[in-house]
């Protein structure tokens, strides 16, 4: 009987151990599985934090260059106005039949 109740002991430790023993091995899972979730997570927003960075740098400099853009636009629309009232000044002293010289070109007025 004695020998019956010492198996039966040991036989309720080795159970205890192993149920201690996946307990541990699932708690250590779960720990593992969040730290590498979280791990994840900061390095897919600090990846979303930089390409919304460089998002940002290259958006300034799309409007910077717009606005060059739009001023070269602008100066040669003015020049272009210039030119066109230059050519009707001309046409009109050609036409008159006033002698040389011609009007002079506008301000500005590239020749």
């Amino acid at each position: 009987m004695t020998e019956m109740l010492a198996v039966g002991v040991a036989h309720a430790l080795d159970w205890s151990a192993v149920l201690a023993a996946a307990i541990t091995a699932v708690g250590g899972i779960t720990v593992g599985f969040f730290a590498a979730s979280g791990k994840r997570r900061e390095d897919k927003q600090a990846l979303i934090d930089q390409l919304q960075e460089e998002r940002d740098q290259y958006a300034a400099l799309l409007r910077e260059e717009r606005a060059a853009g739009d001023a070269r636009l602008s100066r040669m629309w003015t020049d272009k106005a210039a030119s066109r009232q230059h050519i009707a000044e001309l046409r009109a002293h050609i036409y008159s039949g006033s002698p040389p010289p011609p009007p002079d070109p506008p301000r500005g007025y590239i020749e």
